[in-house]
Formats: C-alpha cells, sequence, structure tokens
C-alpha cells in the first residue's frame, strides 16, 4: 500500500471482560505491523489503532486496549476548540502564505501555480480516478 492511498474508517466494538477496556477491530486493508490507522467507536468517537506485531489481512478481527484518553467519559468533538485532526476547529490549517512551508523551488507549488492541470492529474492518478473523476478501471 502506498503512502498516497486512503484507507476507509474502520469501526471499533467494546471489548467487556478484562481489566484494560478493550477494543475490536476490523482490518481495512492488509497492513503490516506498526501502522497506524484511523478508527470510530460506535458513538462516533475516533481514535488512532496500531497494527499488531504479525500485521493483519483486510476484514481480520484484532483487539487493541481502549486509549486511556477514550475510556472516561469525555467526549472527543464539540465541547473544546479543537478538530478530530488537531488543529484548531473553523480555521484554516495553514496560514495565508503556507504554500511556501517546503521552499519557493517545491514542484507542487511551481505546479499548482504554472501548471494546475498538470498537479490534479497526478492527484487524479494517486487516487485512482480516470479523467472524469470516476473511479478508473484496471491497473
Amino acid at each position: 500500500m502506498s503512502k498516497y492511498e486512503s484507507l476507509p474508517l474502520a469501526t471499533a466494538t467494546p471489548v467487556v471482560a478484562t481489566a484494560t477496556p478493550m477494543v475490536e477491530v476490523t482490518a481495512p486493508a492488509t497492513l503490516s505491523a506498526g501502522y497506524t490507522f484511523d478508527s470510530s467507536l460506535p458513538d462516533g468517537r475516533i481514535f488512532k489503532i496500531q497494527v499488531p506485531a504479525g500485521g493483519v489481512t483486510a476484514g481480520q478481527r484484532f483487539s487493541v486496549p481502549l486509549p486511556t484518553e477514550l475510556s472516561s467519559s469525555t467526549p472527543l468533538v464539540g465541547e473544546d476548540d479543537t478538530a478530530l485532526g488537531g488543529g484548531p476547529k473553523y480555521h484554516w490549517k495553514d496560514a495565508l502564505c503556507g504554500c511556501f512551508n517546503y521552499g519557493i523551488c517545491h514542484p507542487s507549488l511551481w505546479n499548482a501555480m504554472f501548471c494546475p492541470l498538470i498537479l490534479m492529474a497526478q492527484v487524479a492518478t494517486r487516487m485512482k480516478l480516470s479523467w472524469l473523476g470516476s473511479p478508473a478501471e484496471g491497473d
């Protein structure tokens, strides 16, 4: 799996019969050990899951400890001023000139400024979309 592919959100089911709160997760794809992905509880709370040693295959169910910040009754969304990704809610992630964060000679900046269709084609290719925006068939 390349670093540009997106994984669907996995769902987690709380498991009761242990001293440490555990959740049972269904793997969204075949993943190697140590890979981190997002999962959600039935009440909508989202948290990070790290794939255990040995990795997992798509559809495999495995148990992991519930993060301590989720085992309390405090909600993750709605009461504080931060979004799920940790950034401020209702604000831009980057500043006005954030496009220069990686330097003035970064290829993505130049493509966006002078060849936006090439940049859009690269993004569509990584997302496995055709030139019409529908899922690409074949490779």
